[in-house]
Formats: structure tokens, sequence, C-alpha cells
């Protein structure tokens, strides 16, 4: 390693510059400069830097070192050697604290360095060549996806154009659909009258049996067993069957109101207020028996109504006996507890 000294004495508004002389292409030598003020007493400060200007009018900017004798060191570099000509330099010490320093670097060519360039400007271009091949295979790229692209904006455009006679066949498809909703909907509209006719039909039909049946039924009596025939039975059934079926009645007409089931474990059932008339109806489906029979009461009657199962109106028949007693209230009792699992008597009120 070169190393050079130099003695600099920092003076204010001073004129005087020192010349350094280099070869082009010069590098690695240390430039060590020795600080004295205008008495001649050594100043040694802590830090330093130098910028300059090359005759290529490129910037150059450094900094510098503070070795352990005080000496501020500066590193030649290729960069500063590169241009022939003279470099303007000027050293500033502690931030401009001791002053600046102003010096000359004098490069003269390096014989046989035709043609030569510094390891910097081979870098440099380098990395142009580098970039410029790195942009014409980006342009390529570019260019193959540009037509990847045109070639997908075809098919895009292609596949639209289908899809656009789709959705006019379906809005066609659409306006067929609700002209004949528009007729569905004429037909359902005569329907509807229609049915309505033959529903009030049926309802009437059914008020004329409820009739019929109750003119069967002949006058109640309190305390006395109501045999009721075949005939009779059949048209209780079918007006069960008619209650059970219809969800509401016309205006001004009265019919039967379900209100519970007596079965084994639910001997009792309260008749609600104001009701005049209990139609009780028996069903058994046990092995023994298989019969419906029903019987109506008048309501408060107190006494005792008994169904015959057997229909001999024997001692030996079964029987149960169903009553209202005096201490009993609105509340319907089944006496002798002994219905089955296969045996029910519905409640009607009205």
């Amino acid at each position: 390693m070169i190393i050079r000294d130099f003695e600099i004495c920092i003076i204010p508004n001073s004129t005087i510059q020192r010349i350094i002389n280099v070869n082009q292409y010069d590098k690695g030598e240390v430039w060590r400069f020795t600080l004295h003020d205008e008495n001649g007493i050594k100043i040694v400060p802590t830090d330093a830097s130098i910028i300059g200007i090359k005759p290529d009018n490129k910037i150059i900017a450094l900094a510098g070192t503070i070795d352990e004798n005080g000496y501020v060191c500066i590193t030649e570099t290729e960069q500063m050697t590169a241009a022939i000509g003279i470099s303007k330099y000027e050293i500033t010490f502690d931030g401009g604290t001791h002053g600046t320093y102003n010096f000359n670097v004098s490069v003269e060519e390096k014989p046989g360095a035709d043609g030569i360039v510094s390891d910097s400007e081979i870098a440099i271009f380098q990395q142009a060549i580098s970039e410029a091949a790195t942009a014409v295979k980006t342009s390529t790229e570019q260019a193959a996806l540009s037509k990847k692209y045109a070639g997908e904006a075809k098919t895009t455009a292609d596949a639209l154009a289908a899809d656009t006679t789709t959705i006019k066949n379906g809005i066609s498809q659409i306006a067929t659909d609700v002209q004949k909703l528009n007729t569905d909907l004429t037909k359902f509209k005569e329907d509807t009258t229609k049915n309505k006719t033959a529903t009030e039909s049926t309802i009437s039909e059914l008020q004329k049996k409820d009739g019929e049946i109750l003119g069967k039924m002949g006058t109640k009596q309190n305390g006395k067993v109501i045999k009721a025939s075949n005939t009779i039975a059949q048209d209780l059934k079918a007006l069960d069957d008619a209650v059970g079926a219809t969800q509401s009645q016309p205006s001004g007409s009265v019919y039967y109101e379900y209100i519970g089931t007596l079965m084994p474990g639910t001997v009792r059932i309260t008749i609600p207020k104001g009701k005049k008339e209990i139609l009780a109806t028996y069903t058994s489906t046990g092995p023994s028996y298989a019969v419906k029979s029903s019987l109506i009461i008048s309501v408060p009657n107190k006494g005792y109504y008994d169904f015959w199962v057997g229909g001999n109106g024997q001692a030996s028949d079964h029987f149960f006996r169903f009553y209202n007693g005096a201490d009993n209230g609105n509340d319907y009792v089944l006496q002798n507890s002994i219905l089955t699992a296969a045996d029910k008597i519905d409640i009607y009120v009205k």
C-alpha cells in the first residue's frame, strides 16, 4: 500500500491550493493529511469527508478516516482517477468546525491505456448489456401475452354473442310461460267458483240429513234405555263423520261440538255451560263385541243412561252406566269403569 503525506495549513480565505498528480486508473493509495492552524499548531479533527467534481462533470463524495496519529486519511479510488484532467476537491473537517481545504487532483493519461476502462465502467457496461437483454426478454414476453390476451378476448366475445342469443330465447320462453300462467289462473278461478257451489250444496244436504236423524230419534226420557235401530245407528255414524269432517257451518245452524272422549282412566267430563243436549257415541273394537251405539241426553237431566252391549237388553249383557247425579253439577261420569283399551265413548254437545 502506497502512502503519500501532505501538510495542510488551515488559513482562512487562503487561495493556495495543492495539486496531487496521479495516473489514470490508479487506485489504492492513501493520501494522509496533517493539519496545522495559521500558528503552526497541529489540529486533530474527529472526522473528515471530501467532495469533488471530475473533468467528465461527475460528482464524487468520499468519507475520510482519522488514524491513531491524528492524520486525515483518504483512500484513492478508481472513480477518482478514471477521467483525464483536473479534478477539484474540498475536504471538510468536523462538519466545517475546523474549516475546509481545497485541493486539485491532476490525472494524467496512462501510457498504453488507450481503450482501457476502469473496473467500475466495465461493471456499468455489463449492467447496461444485462438491462438491454432483460428489456428484449420483457418485450418478447409482453408480445406473447398481448397475442394471448387478444385470443382470449375473441373467445370471450364469441361466448358473449352466444349468451346473448340464449338470453333472447329465454325471454321468449318466459313470455310464453306467462301467457300459459294467465290461462291457468283463469281456469283456476272458474274451478274455484264451481267448488264453492258444490260445497254449499253439500252443506245443505248435511243440514237436511241432520233434521231427518233428529226426527227418527224421537223424544228422550230420563232413566230410559234408548235402543236405536240399525238404520238410526247408520245415520248417526254418517252424522258423526260429517261433524268430524266439516270445519265451518253456515250461519244460523246448530251442530254437535266434540268436547272429549271417555276411556279407561278418563271417567269424568264437564259439560260447558249453555249446552242443551249431549250426543254420546260408544265404540268398541274388542274381540268379544264389535259394536257402535249412540244415545242423546238432554241437559241438565239427572239419572242413568245405559249402553247395553249385545243387543238383547239382558242383565248378562255388558252395560256402561253414564249418569249425572245431583251432586255432580255439569259433570257426566261413567259409573263403572270397565272400559278396555279397545273401548271409548266420544262426547258431543250442542
